[in-house]
């Protein structure tokens, strides 16, 4: 191979192969034992499992329906209109309320039976609505029982006013005011229910809030929300077979297998082997790479009979020449490596055809002679770095 010549990419592949040829092995009998855990796991896998599911379920909800009938005529209501499900109603005009509170059920329940006790409660409470209690008045309105899925329905008929009156005679016997005065509907129901073959039941409490406001009164139905029953039930479902690893994982396996086998082959056949002088090619091409920042590309002319030629071993002990010296290392076409100091050459050829004589020792170099960063040596050497114009040692100098 002439120093102009450079290894080809085959070469250079098989060389690394050749390198790394335990390496690549490992790599190929990791990717077969992976690939074949995963192929075994893939395959003898279940083909089934179990989940969880919601077999049936079962909601209960309040709703409220209320109106009053305006018995007192005025200009703006008529004698007998009805006004429905208003938040305000007027105490002189519309004094009576009426509805009905009403529990459903939603789902596939069976067996269903519901109890619904309204009572009415008139109070006096210190802190708002959920303050202290300080007096109250429970009186029952109706208790409805019924069986099946449908609405358990319970009517109610409330003066506002008289209850009012009856607060306010309280307070009276009780001499104090202190106090808010409320009244409120509240309907406690009991269920129970089959649901998917089991035996369910709920209680809820559902209020509805009627507060005075002056000549008004507000009515806020506040129930308890929906109550849910949910049955699940455990069920076997196939597991869907992913292809990507039943059949990626044997072609892993395949792959590895393989390439590990095959060059085995061409290192038992002695394909792998490349000639010693694109081995030392390569290497060296390997080491001019480590240390390019220390070498420039130029040319060097030959030696002068008062010149001290220092062949050196090996390119790496050059730049340490170089590094010590404050030097750079110049690179010649012809491939041999440079260093000029003062009088001294040292020197080492890629190709191995510079060898270090029992003559020519590797001493201290003197100073002052070349700087790294030097475009012309005092030898008449020229170098050039294209990415650096600059060596590493140029800040030293």
């Amino acid at each position: 191979m002439s120093a102009g010549d450079g290894p080809s990419r085959r070469d250079r592949i098989l060389f690394l192969l050749a390198e790394n040829e335990a390496l690549v092995l490992a790599c190929c009998l990791l990717l077969v034992l992976a690939g074949g855990f995963v192929a075994y796991q893939a395959h003898t896998a279940p083909d089934t499992t179990t989940e969880q599911r919601v077999a049936e379920t079962w909601t209960t909800n309040t709703t409220v329906d209320h109106a009053a009938v305006v018995r007192d005529p005025s200009l703006a209501f008529e004698e007998g209109a009805v006004l429905r499900n208003r938040s305000l109603y007027f105490r002189s005009t519309t004094p009576i309320l009426e509805g009905a509170v009403s529990v459903t059920h939603e789902g596939s329940p069976s067996d269903v039976s519901t109890t619904t006790d309204l009572r009415l409660v008139v109070r006096s409470v210190d802190g708002g609505e959920n303050g202290r209690v300080l007096w109250e008045i429970s009186e029952p309105i109706d208790t409805v029982r019924s069986t099946g899925p449908g609405p358990t329905r319970v009517p109610f008929e409330v003066n506002v006013t008289e209850q009012m009156a009856t607060a306010a005679r309280v307070q009276e016997d009780l001499q104090t005011t202190q106090g808010q005065r409320q009244i409120r509907l509240v309907a406690e129901t009991r269920t129970q229910a089959t649901v998917a073959g089991e035996s369910r039941s709920q209680r809820r409490r559902d209020v509805v809030r009627i507060q005075p406001r002056g000549g008004l009164y507000q009515v806020d139905p506040a129930n308890a929300g929906e109550q849910t029953e949910t049955v699940r039930e455990t069920v076997t479902v196939p597991i869907e077979t992913d292809p990507l690893r039943a059949y990626g994982s044997l072609a892993v396996v395949v792959v590895g297998l393989v390439t590990a086998v095959v060059i085995r082959w061409l290192d038992r056949e002695g394909r792998l082997a490349v000639s010693p002088a694109t081995a030392t090619a390569i290497q060296s091409a390997k080491e001019r790479e480590s240390f390019d920042e220390w070498i420039s590309r130029g040319s060097v002319p030959p030696p002068d009979d008062d010149e001290r030629v220092v062949d050196v071993d090996s390119l790496e002990d050059l730049v340490d020449v170089a590094i010590d010296s404050d030097r750079r290392v110049i690179a010649d076409a012809s491939g041999e490596y440079v260093v000029l100091d003062g009088a001294t050459r040292y020197r080492f050829r890629s190709d191995g055809a510079g060898v270090a004589t029992p003559s020519a020792q590797v001493g201290t170099p003197r100073s002052g002679a070349v700087t790294p960063d030097a475009a012309t040596t005092r030898d008449g050497a020229t170098g050039s770095n294209p990415g650096d114009s600059r060596g590493p040692a140029d800040g030293d100098t």
